[in-house]
């Protein structure tokens, strides 16, 4: 009976297999461009609340979709749906020049938003001089919960929000120490949840304009011209992690294993270019990965998708220092470090980007500002316009490494936790989420959405299927001789009862037969009893030697070959009247050269069956009839 033990079986889980293969991924879903007919500026986005995003920046405009515009320039915000509608536009701001560099979820609900306010007026309540940072909260509908502008008579603005754990949020901009000073330092502020401003602080070692990125456990990066600086909610500088050379960092993530991912700019040749690098918690160069494309590639953020692959937004421009023709560039990077692709969007014109979000639906979504006509933007409204990206998810599923299922005679391949909307292929043409395959062989999968489409494709091994085993039992007559065939394809070894390692075995005998092959790490067993056709061994009770052909000898009836025979026949008297060892040899009912008389005669038997084997004893009567 076959039997199988298994050592090793694959769960086919949708992770991602870094051998995919992709095309068009990930796909452009859908882009948009929002504002007036004047000029708008920035253009950062970051999720909703409710599976949406929101757009804001500044702009000049006051129709299409931002009326009401204040004054020079107003802070814009908008609310858009998953697919890019338009839920709601606010202006924000007083008569002088307002805008937004920075927004954030708050916790609770609402968003922060930070930049600078022009003067007083309208939503500018109070205001110091030429320019203040200005932080506002707003609800869910765009209506403000609380604003403060703060600065001296000098200009200041605030550029970084991060929301904190008790409802509040610490902000990062440009401070001055005193009215009139013409040097600008990093001013770090926290806001409590109400709005109220509970402490402001200026530095002079964080280098103007570094980022102001989420930490865990409740703290945040900083950085200085020379290290990443970790600080808490109560703006305490906890510790230190040295930069490896310079760099200008504009956003700093901490992974699940503490090292750091790292994108700023440094310089390549003549060129400013792009950098991304992963770190040890001691600022150790895990890798490094520098591009610029041949040309000026300056990093705006990244994101990181739940396969660990990065997403690095920069800005490609066409020649060092002049912006009018540039794109939006996006370079994917593995989790080891290698730059998988470049995918760059724009139009003929100046198209800046400015931040990346990673989408509910695993997407990602691009902003910024442009002024292309052209290319891939499709509804241009007016001078610089918001432009926004939405890129589709790539199809997060894979499958392991080619396996060997050890004790299964069917395997289901699955590919659980796609997108919404995406189409399944299967290499037999179907299109569920799961196949059922019966048979060793190569298989391959791919889903899609849109034009994105991810394939793979995995070679299983199913040997209790492959393996036809050992026959049946069965019988072995006479001289015949048996041979078993374990063959199975793959297989690495073969172990029979007696340690033979051949595949095939030679049976002689009667007896009971096991062999295990083993293929991969999978071991197979099979067994087969094999007897004798007929008894080996038949004796009569009686013979007439009377010369006509028949029955005129006794001798046993012997089936099978014995190594070993010795008949012996005696009288009642016990006395010995023949004897042979040759089996082809029976008595012919004389004594002595004399006709022995009609009477019951006593014999026995010793006979091997086998060669090494211990003799067998029978013993009986037989009569002599005349």
């Amino acid at each position: 009976m076959k039997q199988h033990l298994t050592l090793i079986l694959f769960t086919l889980s949708t992770f991602q297999g870094f051998a995919q293969s992709y095309e068009n991924c990930p796909a452009l879903e859908w882009e948009s461009s929002y504002g007036g007919t004047a000029a708008e500026t920035y253009g950062g986005v970051i999720n909703s609340n409710d599976g949406g995003f929101i757009l804001y920046g500044g702009t000049r405009s006051a129709d299409v979709h931002l009326t009401g515009n204040h004054g020079e320039e107003d802070m814009a915000v908008l609310k858009l749906n998953a697919r890019g509608d338009i839920l709601w536009s606010r202006h924000y701001g007083g008569p002088g020049r307002d805008y937004a560099r920075a927004a954030a979820t708050a916790a609770g609900g609402g968003y922060f938003l930070c930049g600078a306010s022009g003067e007083a007026g309208q939503d500018v309540t109070t205001h110091n001089g030429n320019g203040d940072a200005w932080v506002l909260k707003v609800d869910e509908e765009g209506d403000v919960v609380w604003q403060h502008s703060f600065g001296t008579s000098g200009r200041e603005s605030c550029y970084e929000v991060q929301p904190t754990s008790d409802g509040g949020c610490v902000t990062l901009g440009l401070g001055r120490r005193e009215s009139g000073s013409t040097q600008l330092l990093s001013q770090i502020s926290r806001f409590d949840a109400a709005g109220n401003l509970l402490w402001a602080r200026l530095y002079d070692h964080l280098f103007l304009n570094c980022p102001l990125s989420k930490a865990n456990e409740n703290t945040f990066f900083l950085s200085t011209s020379s290290h990443i600086v970790r600080m808490d909610e109560q703006g305490t500088f906890l510790d230190s992690i040295p930069l490896p050379f310079f760099i200008l960092p504009v956003k700093v993530q901490e992974m699940s294993d503490s090292s750091l991912l790292l994108a700023g700019n440094t310089y390549v040749s003549e060129y400013p270019g792009a950098i991304v690098l992963r770190l040890s918690p001691r600022g150790e160069i895990i890798w490094e990965q520098r591009y610029n494309l041949g040309e000026n590639q300056n990093a705006a953020g990244f994101q990181v998708n739940p396969e660990g692959h990065l997403f690095v937004l920069s800005q490609r421009v066409e020649e060092f220092f002049v912006s009018e023709s540039s794109d939006y560039s996006l370079a994917e990077i593995s989790p080891d470090g290698n730059i998988l692709q470049h995918l760059h969007f724009g139009g003929s014109r100046a198209d800046e980007a400015e931040a990346i979000a990673l989408a509910p639906d695993g997407g990602l979504l691009l902003s910024g500002i442009s002024r292309s006509t052209d290319g891939d933007i499709s509804n241009p409204i007016g001078d610089y316009d918001f432009w926004v990206v939405k890129l589709s998810a790539i199809p997060a599923f894979g499958f392991p490494a080619d396996s060997t299922i050890c004790d299964a005679e069917q395997f289901t391949l699955s590919i659980p936790g796609l997108p919404d909307g995406s189409d399944i292929l299967w290499s037999d043409g179907s299109t569920d989420t799961t196949l059922t395959v019966s048979a060793s062989g190569t298989y391959w999968a791919s889903a899609s959405i849109g034009e994105c489409r991810a394939s793979d494709t995995i070679r299983l091994k199913l040997p209790v299927v492959d393996w036809q085993g050992l026959p049946a039992d069965t019988a072995l007559c006479n001289q015949d001789v048996l041979v078993l065939d374990a063959t199975l394809e793959g297989a690495a070894l073969y172990l029979w009862q007696d340690g033979a390692q051949d595949s095939r075995y030679e049976v002689a005998k009667p007896d009971r037969y096991l062999v295990k092959a083993v293929v991969d790490d999978c071991v197979l067993e099979d067994s087969i009893t094999v007897r004798w056709c007929e008894p080996c061994l038949a004796i009569p009770n009686a013979f007439t030697p009377n010369g006509d052909g028949i029955n005129d000898f006794f001798a046993p009836i012997l089936q099978c070959p014995f190594p070993a025979y010795r008949l012996q026949v005696f009288n009642r008297w016990g006395q010995l009247v023949f004897e042979t060892e040759d089996a082809e040899m029976g008595w012919d009912g004389t004594s002595n050269g004399q006709p022995a008389p009609s009477e019951v005669y006593f014999y026995q038997l010793s006979y091997q069956e086998f060669e090494g084997e211990p003799a067998e004893r029978r013993q009986g009567d037989v009569v002599l009839l005349r």
